[in-house]
């Protein structure tokens, strides 16, 4: 189900730079190399068939993945950067 920010904003998401996926996609994405190389870089939301989400931060190509209760929680820590903790040596500042 889509979030009040896409409904009654148009897609907010593009607005910053986050694109939503299917779990197809991102199956796709990881199958385009290994750690450091994934493709399409960028930032992504997968919803899930429970109305979870994943968020996956491929900015550097290592698609750093979380998963989320809804999309309102997620959008933070892709914003945020908070997947840069220093294990990819890869990943770029948003």
């Amino acid at each position: 189900m889509p979030t009040p920010y896409v409904t009654r904003q148009g897609n907010w998401f593009a607005l910053h730079g986050i694109q939503e996926i299917t779990s197809k996609e991102f199956s796709a994405m990881l199958d385009t190399g290994h750690e450091g190389t994934y493709e399409p870089r960028g930032l992504f939301i997968i919803r899930e068939e429970d109305d979870s989400v994943a968020a996956v931060d491929n900015t550097g190509g290592c698609a750093w993945t979380e998963n989320f209760q809804t999309d309102l929680i997620a959008i933070p820590w892709l914003l945020c950067n908070c997947a840069n903790d220093g294990h990819c040596p890869h990943h770029t500042t948003i």
